[in-house]
This record gives structure tokens, sequence and C-alpha cells, in this order.
């Protein structure tokens, strides 16, 4: 629950939830993706973090350039894919492109700017960005929340970092802390012209004050935050993928299996969703329909690092 991170763009501070919406990291499709990335003089640049955000799901994938500039990320699946091209001393680039399962999908070239050495624009703040991710996903919450303290400090009007924040306080058990925090980002998200309708960021936060409430034993005002969330963003499979996953790891398996089920139904060429539910079935001893979840795993993703390992235990239960 602790595999999430924060993408800070060039226009705002874009965030994946911690604890949901950043899981399904086991297989998603076996497209490949990669790129170049150079300075204005066309020198390579090693050591940039190429971020992948897949739209439709909130997944994440991360690389960095080697020293010819070059990176690639395997195991993608079909959709859009924002690419985040970060560097110290360098403008941040964001750029989408679309994925493919079938047929190449044609290398990035980009060029990174460098920052303005004087004046507001030389301070974007990225660098304190990118620790806080890097300690947050390394466990160490209190570090990362005094990284995105800082940051905020700096940067005031980035209220997207509130979610950062949160999450902190969240994994270290200052669930007041962390709902005032998320309250922030709610109201800075509800002044906008749509409100929080369509917002992922609202929709990922009240995910993650429903958490909270199921950490806190209540778990019908969790279910209340859940639905409240998949309202606000309907199409949005990793939400209810990764309300699957909290509900998984605070041994709910049936609330654990309608979310996945639901996922599957808003995403079906995800496999993910497809690999819970069989392994959720299986615990529950739906032998027949555990094999049909694996099956389905195995035609979306046949090329997938686990699936000898799912090819052996379909095998195994249809002698049973």
């Amino acid at each position: 629950m602790r595999r999430a991170a924060a993408i800070l763009t060039t226009a705002c501070l874009a965030v994946a939830a911690a604890g949901f919406a950043a899981g399904g990291q086991e297989g998603m499709g076996t497209a490949r993706l990669s790129g170049e990335v150079r300075d204005e003089a066309g020198l390579p640049l090693a050591g940039v973090r190429v971020a992948l955000l897949h739209v439709e799901t909130g997944i994440n994938r991360v690389a960095t350039s080697d020293d010819k500039g070059k990176w690639a990320v395997l195991g993608l699946g079909s959709g859009v894919w924002r690419i985040t091209l970060s560097l110290a001393g360098y403008r941040m680039r964001v750029e989408d492109t679309v994925v493919r399962q079938t047929g190449r999908n044609i290398p990035f070239k980009s060029v990174l700017r460098p920052l303005p050495t004087e004046g507001p624009a030389a301070d974007t703040g990225v660098d304190l960005v990118e620790e806080g991710n890097r300690l947050f996903e390394a466990g160490r919450y209190e570090e990362a929340l005094a990284v995105y303290r800082k940051f905020f400090e700096k940067h005031p009007r980035r209220f997207q970092v509130h979610f950062n924040i949160g999450n902190c306080l969240k994994e270290m058990g200052d669930y007041d802390g962390a709902r005032t925090s998320y309250g922030r980002v709610l109201d800075a998200v509800g002044q906008g012209e749509r409100g929080l309708a369509g917002s992922a960021l609202a929709a990922k936060t009240i995910a993650a004050v429903g958490e909270i409430a199921l950490r806190r034993g209540d778990p019908a005002a969790a279910r209340a935050e859940f639905e409240r969330a998949i309202s606000l963003y309907p199409q949005f499979a990793g939400l209810p993928y990764g309300i699957g996953e909290i509900y998984a790891a605070n041994g709910r398996s049936e609330d654990a299996l309608a979310y996945f089920e639901l996922a599957a139904r808003i995403k079906p060429d995800w496999p993910d969703p497809w690999l819970q539910l069989g392994r959720l079935r299986l615990k529950a001893n739906d032998v027949e329909n555990a094999l049909k979840d694996f099956r389905t795993y195995l035609a979306l993703a046949p090329d997938i690092s686990n699936a000898g390992e799912i090819r052996e235990l379909i095998e195994s239960l249809a002698k049973k």
C-alpha cells in the first residue's frame, strides 16, 4: 500500500494516491516504450528521471536515462501514458503518448532546457518534490513530510502538495492531521469551474479519506467515501482497483472482490483486476471462476513476467 509517487508537472502537482491507484504493478501488458533525452546543445543527459503515468488507471512506472541519455520501460499496457522528464537544473517536460501492444511504439526524442539562474522561475521546487517522493516510497514518512512542507512554504499556491502531506500523516497514524490536509485539497479543487466532478485528484483524495475510515474501524463510512470517489470519476479504473487493494489488505475479501470486478468492467482489457479476482476466488475455493479469471489474465498478457507461474497454477487447478 505504499507504492505511490507524486508527479510534478509544469502546471501543477499531479499526484497518485498512496494506498490506492498505485497498484497493478504486476503486469499491464507487454509493450515497450523508449526514448532519448538531450540538452539544447544536443548532448545526452544522464540521470533524467522518467516518470510514466497511465492516465486511465493511475499506474506508475519509473526509469532513469543512462550515460547516452537513453531510457526504456517494458511491460506497459495500452492507452495514454503521461511522460514526465525531470532533472535538477532543467525545466520539467511533460508529454502524452498512446501506447499500443502491436507494432513498434515510436521512441521519444526529448530536449530539456535549463532553468533560469535568477528570478522566481529559477526555483520551481522540482528537487524538493522529487526528494519527498523518494523518501515516501522508501517508507521514510517523517522525512518526506518535512520536505513536502518545505516545498509548500516556498510555493504556497501549489495546494496539491497537501495531498502528499496527508498521505505522510496517514501512514504515520495521524488520521486527524491527514484529514485536515485532504480537506485543504478538496476545498481548493472545489473552487474551480467544474468543482470536484471529473477531478482525478479529488476522487483519489476522497478515497484516501475512506481508507482512514476503514483503518478506524468504520466500514460504513469508508464505503460511503469510496462510492463518492467513484461517482466523481467513474471512468477511472484505477480507483476501484485501488479500493479493492485497500479492502484486501484489511481482510475484507468480499468487498475487495466487488471493486476488482468493477475495475474489470470499466477496463476489461486491463489484466491486473483479473489476476486479483482469480486470487480472491481461489482463496474462497471458487476454483471454476478462478480458472476463468486466470485464463483471462493470460489471454490479455500472455508474455507477462509471471505468465509461467500462472500457467502452472491453471494446470494444477484444472486437474482437481
